[in-house]
Parts: C-alpha cells; sequence; structure tokens
C-alpha cells in the first residue's frame, strides 16, 4: 500500500486505484486492457468514457510457447466493474467540487468502493441515467414529437440482451440482481423496475410498452433456474 503524502506523486495514485482499491492482478484482464488501449498514466484511465467499455480488449496471456493469441473483448463483469470505479469517481469529484489530488486517491480505500457498489438501485439509477441522458441523448426529428420517444429508444443505447448475466442457480440471486440492474440502468430501461414509474403522456406510455418487450426478452435469456417438482 501506498503511503498518502502531500508530495505523492500520480504514478503512486495510479497504483493504488489498481492495486489496491480494485485489487487488479498483474495478470488482471482489465489491466492488461488498459495497458494494450494506452490508458497508462492517471489522468486517462479515470478520465475513460463509459461508451468506450464496449470496445476495449486484452490479448490473453499466451499458455502455449511460441502461440500468439489474438485480442479478445473484456467481460461484461469487468466492463461493470470499470463503470461503478467510473461512477465512483465522478461521485467523488462532485463531493469534492474539483478533481481529487494524487494525496486524496491514495487515502481511498477499497471498502469504500465496495460499499458504493452496494448503492440502492435507485440511488445509482439516478447517477447513472443522468450520465447517459448527458452523453448519448439522441437527436431529436423536428415536427415528430409523437414518435420520438419510442424513436430515441431503439436508435440510442444499444440494448443486447446478452449483455444480462444469466442466473442459473437461485443462491446467486443477489448479486444476479446487482448486475442486471445495473445493466438495466445502461441500457435505459430501468424505469420498468420502477412500480412507482406510470406515465401519463401517451409518448412516454409507448416508450415504457417497448422497453417492457425488451427487458421481459432479457429476463427470459436470463433466468434459466431449474424447477424442481
Amino acid at each position: 500500500m501506498v503511503t498518502a503524502t502531500q508530495t505523492t506523486s500520480d504514478a503512486a495514485a495510479l497504483a493504488h486505484l489498481l492495486d489496491t482499491v480494485l485489487a487488479l492482478s498483474a495478470t488482471s484482464p482489465i489491466r492488461l486492457s488498459l495497458q494494450l488501449n494506452g490508458y497508462d498514466n492517471l489522468q486517462s484511465v479515470v478520465g475513460i468514457f463509459e461508451s468506450e467499455l464496449e470496445s476495449l480488449e486484452y490479448v490473453p496471456l499466451a499458455v502455449k510457447e511460441g502461440v500468439s493469441p489474438l485480442p479478445v473483448k473484456l467481460l461484461m463483469a469487468h466492463q461493470q466493474l470499470l463503470c461503478y470505479f467510473l461512477h465512483w469517481m465522478s461521485h467523488l469529484r462532485n463531493t469534492n467540487e474539483g478533481p481529487l489530488s494524487p494525496y486524496k486517491i491514495v487515502s481511498l480505500a477499497r471498502d469504500d468502493f465496495n460499499t458504493y457498489r452496494m448503492s440502492p438501485p435507485a440511488q445509482l439509477s439516478e447517477s447513472l441515467s443522468t450520465h447517459i441522458q448527458q452523453s448519448s441523448t439522441p437527436m431529436v426529428i423536428p415536427g415528430n414529437h409523437s414518435c420520438s420517444a419510442v424513436a430515441e429508444f431503439k436508435q440510442g443505447v444499444k440494448c443486447d440482451k446478452m449483455h444480462y448475466p444469466v442466473l442459473m442457480d437461485d443462491c446467486y440471486w443477489d448479486n444476479f440482481y446487482r448486475t442486471f440492474v445495473v445493466t438495466t440502468i445502461l441500457h435505459n430501461v430501468d424505469n420498468v423496475l420502477d412500480p412507482a414509474y406510470s406515465p401519463t403522456d401517451p409518448d412516454q406510455i409507448s416508450l415504457l410498452k417497448e422497453q417492457k418487450k425488451f427487458v421481459y426478452s432479457a429476463l427470459e435469456h436470463c433466468l434459466q433456474t431449474k424447477i424442481l417438482m
């Protein structure tokens, strides 16, 4: 662990984030991906755009001598860990009212990050939804307001049911649920999980119907637990 001092370097702060806060091993796909894609300093790592996570790749370490494996994409679990990390850093910057100094970063604990990851879905939803609206708001075509919400949904954030985790054993429900909720937030369909959400605007009602169709399809893919007779 790096000792926090007022003269802590950016390199030491980055090492603390990767080694202690994220607890990445030397062969972690996330670490290998950061290295492959040029994220080699503190500013570049904390400044990763969320839209880039899906395209991040890493080169698996060769098992056999002479083998040159091809780059592969990060697993969804790795992408979600980075997503939580980026939103946590954004939350800390907002709380700090500005960028965190290396001194403050080295003072961060892994338990603090884990606590943030366990945030209630509603709290996390507000944070992620705000980010999505700011970073990926689709263009609205003038004069076509009546169908804009559904059109924006279909043309906006790319939704794929294969992004969702598969539940094959009920004992993993808690982990499954957290991951499922975060993914619905990233896909901007989390309104479906809010029983209090009841739109009155016809445009939003149509949008909710489309969102429900997708979430039902995702659940049909995810829920593969065996039914005991």
